[in-house]
């Protein structure tokens, strides 16, 4: 689904609410967003098309409103309230916290992520809902190194891992290092111990793999999910 609808001046209000908050919390992903209130993908994305037969939006279903009421405790009025952000602001406290997370700004990129792990840090950071649990952080993907599965402008979430018991070798990860952050497919160098290999998904040339030393990375986090606009 388009981040922007071309008829979304036409929604019904009610159909309107739901694609603000899949905007809000899952990007524009339909299927992410589905998944967090337990319907199925094309139950959600029929609301947002007009029916070929009627001419009309399709209303927004019972089941779809029992999801968002589960997650989010938005009841029968909030449907027809016109303030979306004040929705949101006033109902973050019924989100369970495993499903919140910081998306890191810009200038987290140029350095550690380690020193945004402090409280005061993350009240600078954008605090947005992930539709999976216990995610560490959210990062936005700047480049087209690891295109076209990671497009530039997505969202990654990112959990830890601790690489002294395991590494999924050929597995998407983003390194913390002293240059900066990278997100990078992590494969093993056999050639050269103590080193591993990044790979970029893109085959231009200029993505060249390149070599990291593990005495040089602060943490070691694994791409849990990507969040896109379709």
């Amino acid at each position: 689904m388009a981040r922007i609808l071309e008829h979304y001046e036409d929604l019904p209000l009610p159909n309107k609410k739901v694609y603000d908050l899949v905007q809000e919390h899952t990007g524009g992903s339909v299927k992410a967003f589905a998944e967090m209130i337990g319907v199925s993908q094309q139950v959600l994305d029929r609301i947002f098309k007009i029916d070929t037969r009627s001419g009309k939006f399709p209303s927004v279903s019972d089941k779809i409103k029992e999801g968002i009421q589960c997650r989010f405790g938005y009841d029968e009025s909030w449907y027809f309230s016109k303030n979306v952000e004040m929705d949101i602001q006033n109902n973050s406290n019924d989100i369970p916290s495993a499903y919140k997370t910081y998306l890191l700004p810009m200038s987290a990129m140029g350095g550690s992520l380690t020193g945004f792990t402090s409280s005061a840090m993350l009240k600078d950071c954008e605090a947005i809902i992930s539709p999976i649990e216990n995610v560490d952080f959210a990062i936005s993907i700047y480049g087209d190194s690891m295109a076209p599965e990671y497009p530039s402008g997505s969202r990654v979430l990112i959990k830890k891992i601790n690489p002294n018991i395991f590494i999924d070798w050929g597995k998407t990860y983003v390194l913390d290092t002293p240059n900066g952050v990278i997100i990078k497919e992590v494969h093993e160098c056999k050639d050269k111990p103590g080193y591993i290999r990044c790979h970029s998904i893109n085959p231009d040339p200029k993505f060249s793999d390149f070599d990291v030393s593990l005495s040089e990375v602060y943490g070691i986090y694994r791409v849990l999910m990507c969040l896109s606009a379709k």
